[in-house]
């Protein structure tokens, strides 16, 4: 066989070969499980030497919830040295409030004993008043002065003549018992019976058991 028989001879086997592992005519093959690189085109970032910004994390927007702890009820009363009041005095709706103790004290010392500070005895013209000076009133037995007197017939507030738009009468008073009560009392918060306390009796003027006066200003 000639040479150019023999190469015309071969030339399918080699194609042959070349297409089985994986090559076009032309190309050299490329090995089984190898991928073919290309180099990567795509240009590189520049940096100018600059950092991009931090992200902001002031805070813009606060929502401010309502303070639901605390009592949505009337404020607590001056307890002295604001509003006016002294030191040893409390105050309640623009006045100032003061418990004075004296020995066997008549009403008309009582009366003396709240005009040395420039007060009166104490006229309660609502409940919430009332409630308030009751609360003054330490762990007394008896009873305190205020200033509800009977005057011809009729009870007044003596430190202004006007007739009371409130009252606390314990049950069955006032009775003007034996014709000269003509003067008032809170009865205390220690006082043997619990449903007679923080009520109001009438009483002798010249009474006295009683060490305690409510004054105001």
């Amino acid at each position: 066989m000639t040479r150019a028989r023999e190469a015309k001879a071969g030339a399918p086997a080699a194609l042959a070969l070349l297409l089985a592992l994986g090559a076009c005519p032309g190309e050299a093959p490329v090995p089984r499980g190898d991928v073919p690189l290309y180099p990567d085109t795509t240009p590189a970032p520049r940096f100018d030497g600059q950092l991009p910004p931090p992200p902001d994390t002031r805070i813009t927007d606060i929502n401010v919830q309502p303070d639901l702890t605390r009592d949505s009820g009337p404020p607590p009363p001056d307890t002295g040295g604001g509003g006016g009041c002294a030191a040893n005095e409390q105050g309640f709706g623009g006045k100032c409030y003061r418990v004075v103790f004296t020995t066997n004290m008549t009403y008309s010392a009582a009366k003396s004993a709240c005009a040395q500070n420039g007060a009166s005895v104490v006229a309660i013209e609502t409940q919430s008043e009332d409630a308030f000076v009751y609360s003054m009133l330490p762990a007394i037995t008896t009873a305190a002065w205020i200033g509800l007197v009977r005057q011809g017939g009729s009870f007044v507030w003596e430190s202004s003549g006007a007739g009371p738009g409130y009252t606390n009468w314990a049950p069955g008073e006032p009775n003007n018992d034996a014709g000269n009560e003509d003067c008032t009392v809170l009865w205390g918060p220690a006082l043997t019976f619990a449903n007679l306390r923080a009520k109001w009796n009438d009483a002798p003027c010249d009474s006295t058991p009683r060490d305690t006066v409510i004054c105001e200003r």
